[in-house]
Formats: structure tokens, sequence, C-alpha cells
């Protein structure tokens, strides 16, 4: 669960040109919904992408990365969140370092723009990156 669940954010996050655009709003209680067409009326601060920025990316994940995983596992897996975490704000803490700590190494790996099959393969070491530091 945690695999799909961090394989779709980052995904999410930034889209190669084989995919869709995704939209990603907040609803007026919190609630995250995702869409791949805009909701009339409604302002999206991300759209797909055709390719990586990764300095960009760091910027756009580190803010919303951690908020997004460690509510997603609180509601999916309270009891690998409570083994994991003490409290909410000790995941965003944890989340926001490990975030850190993984993208200083993809970005010594991969060049600062990425494209084409080189998204797959961010994806997949970013996730192994987490799943490593969170011990899983």
């Amino acid at each position: 669960m945690l695999k799909v669940t961090i394989h779709f954010f980052v995904l999410c996050a930034f889209c190669s040109s084989s995919f869709a655009d995704i939209y990603i709003r907040k609803d007026e209680k919190g609630i995250t919904h995702f869409s791949d067409t805009p909701e009339p009326g409604v302002y999206y601060d991300n759209q797909g992408q055709k390719s990586i920025n990764l300095e960009n990316a760091k910027a756009v994940l580190s803010k919303k990365l951690p908020e997004i995983y460690c509510s997603s596992m609180l509601q999916s897996n309270v009891h690998l969140f409570v083994e994991k975490f003490s409290n909410l704000e000790d995941c965003l803490s944890k989340m926001t370092e490990i975030n850190r700590l993984c993208y200083d190494l993809m970005i010594e790996k991969f060049p600062p723009q990425i494209e084409g099959s080189q998204v797959d393969d961010f994806i997949s070491n970013i996730e192994d990156c987490y799943k490593a530091h969170l011990n899983l």
C-alpha cells in the first residue's frame, strides 16, 4: 500500500507527456480530489508536465508530499502510522526530512531535466529511497 501511495503522489506531481494532465484540488472540507479534467471556476496550481526539472520538483514536493503522504497513511493504515510516527507533526517532520534527503540523492544521480523513460526511473529510485528511510 505504501509503495502505491508514494508512487501515486510522485506521479501525480509530475506527469510525463505520455500521461494525461492531473488536476489536484482541495474542497472546502480539506479533502484532496484528483481529476484529468479541470473543474470550471477552480484554480489549479499544478498541471501535468512533459518533463521534470528536478530543482522545481524538489520545491513543489517539499511543500506537498509530506502532508499528502501523512494524511493518506493516517486514513488508510492507522496501525502502520502509529508504528512509525508519534503524531501527525512527527510524520510531517520526518517526511519533510526524508523528502529532502531523497531529492538530494536524486539530483546527484539524474540530470537536471528528465524526460520520457527517465521519469519512470526517477519515480522508482525515489520510492526505494523513501522505503529505505522509513524501514519498510
